[in-house]
């Protein structure tokens, strides 16, 4: 009885993951983010933004018409945002202000350094969603377009997400429009 009690409660438990995950969750239809880290700011305190298809600090009209000048889908950034808030934030801090944590205490460039470097390398945006999830997908220094993450924080792991997971996270990263921490200098090469 027990086991069965417990086998419940870990497919109900399942079954409540897959479900916000998916984008079903409580604040499917208003928010772009429900698995926000502590670090940043719960997606309720996002500004309203009439008329934009997705709700997210990091959302604006110039990223909207961006996607649609590339045929990306607000969709897949708003599942992206989802996807990284969960996977990639721990290494790669989104701040959505000029404060972060500090060089020292992160595993990964920060998001404003990944999507700056990519943008330049990049600048139409459906390569440069292609080209975040190749590297994503599959890291190696000679794809690496920042070799001096590489040598400070090491080579990135691959990520061990779906295809679909992988694109959305790039559309994204891609696109987005992230605040460049205090401390962050680019680096010019």
């Amino acid at each position: 009885m027990l086991l069965k009690l417990r086998m419940g409660i870990l497919a109900l438990a399942a079954t409540a993951v897959a479900w916000v995950v998916s984008g079903c969750g409580p604040d499917s239809g208003s928010s772009g983010s429900s698995s926000t880290p502590a670090r940043q700011p719960a997606a309720s305190a996002a500004p309203e933004r009439p008329g934009l298809a997705v709700r997210s600090d990091y959302y604006t009209a110039d990223v909207e018409a961006e996607l649609q000048a590339a045929g990306l889908d607000p969709i897949d950034f708003r599942q992206g945002q989802r996807h990284y808030d969960l996977f990639c934030t721990n290494c790669h801090a989104a701040p959505t202000s000029a404060s972060a944590p500090e060089p020292r205490a992160m595993l990964g460039p920060p998001s404003y350094a990944v999507a700056y470097y990519y943008r330049r390398a990049f600048p139409d945006a459906r390569e440069r969603s292609a080209a975040i999830a190749k590297f994503t997908a599959r890291p190696t220094e000679e794809d690496a377009i920042m070799p001096w993450a590489v040598e400070q924080y090491g080579l990135m792991a691959p990520m061990p997400l779906s295809e679909t997971q992988l694109n959305e996270i790039s559309v994204f990263l891609a696109t987005a429009e992230f605040v460049r921490p205090n401390w962050y200098r680019v680096k010019e090469e």
